[in-house]
């Protein structure tokens, strides 16, 4: 995502391998805070509703996250 050659495909070609990162990108960009009109289907449409410096810091912090034992 810091790579300004990165292409939008590219980026949406490494997020959709994992499914779990792409459900929670899913889940926040149809969140209230975006107030989208329509539902956000797409993984494409995520992306361009929530930016790429939003998709950058939700994937650092999912990971990171997810690098934490859960209690």
């Amino acid at each position: 995502a810091n790579d300004p050659l990165a292409g939008m495909s590219e980026i949406v070609r490494i997020i959709r391998n994992d499914p779990s990162m792409t459900g929670k990108i899913l889940r926040v960009a149809n969140s209230a805070f975006y107030g989208m009109p329509r539902r956000v289907e797409s993984l494409n449409m995520a992306l361009v509703v929530l930016g790429m410096r939003e998709v950058s810091s939700l994937v650092t912090s999912i990971s990171v996250l997810g690098a934490f034992p859960k209690q």
